[in-house]
Formats: C-alpha cells, structure tokens, sequence
C-alpha cells in the first residue's frame, strides 16, 4: 500500500473539522454525536478516529484553531517593525473573528467551547495553552505602550492585557446574542482604548 501523502491527510482533517463546525453550530456539542459529524463529513469512523479520537479532541481544535487564526492576526500587524496602538490592536482581533465567523459561526462556537472548558480538564488545558499565545503578544504590546507613557505604568500590563481580551470576548457575545453591528462595536473599542495624544480612528462605514 502506498503512503498517504500529507496534503491528503491535511485535506481529511480539514473535512472532519468543516462537518463538526456545521453540525456544532446547527445542534450544540452535546445533541451532536460523532456520528453526527462522520455522516456529515461522509466518512467511515475508521477513518475518521486516526485524525479525532474523540468528539472532545475535535471541539479542542476548533478552539486551537480560532485562537491560532486571531493570534497570527496581532503578528501580522507588527511584521513591518512598527508598534501597532491599543486601537489598531483591538480592531485587528475584531475583524479576524467577524472574517472567521462568516465562514465558520466561529463566534456562537467558542461560547459553547468556554462551556464546555468548565466541564472538560483536557479542553481547559489545550484552550489555556492556545489562549497564553495571545495573552503574551497582547501584554508585550501593552508594555511597550506603558515605556513610551501611552498607558500608566501603576498597574501590571497582564492586567491590562486580560480587560482588553476581556473587550473581545464581549464583542463575540453581542455578535451571537443580539446580532450586534460590528463597525460600530470596533469604533466604540477604538475610542476606549486610544491613549493620550491619539485620536481615534474615523468612524467605520
């Protein structure tokens, strides 16, 4: 038998992720089976449990995913050398999730991850893991706009890293729960968070 090249076996994985998405989002993880999410992605369990041995491996990377998704976001903005501002900051993480949740309902999808995490010690440690790769890029942001007197050095920039997170995660309850306008919720982030000296961004359209 030959081997299975890689890119097939990304492609299987990317398939399986795609079905649990649609089936989680339509149902809930706990009125979605496995066999749910293989009849979805039509394949056979054989198949299937090389990638996810576990309905529970699959919620985890789905969560992985979407914080990988918003942690190269905050990266990409300061590929050039510059330090991007609280605003811009902000405005990065909000639009890589609404990108993400019209493809994805990536929103509606880690609310019900944070729930599950309170049940599951495997889940809670792989989102903490995924999620310390945001905190740390956030608070060394927040440390370098505390050394140029952007933001006052009285309070630890953990802290400060933690409520602008915080910021997000209210963003992707409104945007699942009301329906909220995203431009508007980003234009009220923006003013918030710009520091002394900066104004903020025009209005979005």
């Amino acid at each position: 038998m030959s081997p299975v090249s890689p890119a097939h076996l990304a492609a299987r994985r990317a398939q399986l992720l795609k079905a649990a998405r649609t089936c989680f989002a339509r149902n809930g993880f706990h009125a979605t089976s496995m066999q749910d999410v293989l009849s979805e992605a039509r394949m056979s369990p054989g198949g299937a449990y090389r990638y996810f041995p576990s309905k529970e491996a699959l919620v985890a990377a789905i969560a992985t995913e979407t914080l990988t998704e918003v942690s190269a976001a905050l990266k990409a903005l300061s590929e050039d050398g510059s330090t991007p501002g609280p605003d811009d900051m902000v405005a990065a993480v909000t639009s890589a999730i609404e990108r993400l949740d019209a493809l994805h309902d990536t929103a509606k999808l880690e609310i019900q991850v944070w729930a599950e995490a309170q049940r599951s010690p495997l889940l809670a440690e792989q989102f903490a893991r995924a999620f310390a790769d945001v905190e740390r890029f956030m608070t060394e942001q927040v440390e370098t706009y505390q050394g140029r007197g952007l933001i006052e050095r009285d309070v630890p920039a953990g802290h400060i890293a933690r409520v602008l997170i915080g910021l997000v995660h209210g963003f992707m309850v409104q945007r699942t729960l009301l329906q909220a306008d995203t431009a508007r919720f980003r234009d009220g982030l923006r003013a918030l968070v710009a520091g002394p000296g900066r104004a903020p961004a025009p209005p979005s359209e």
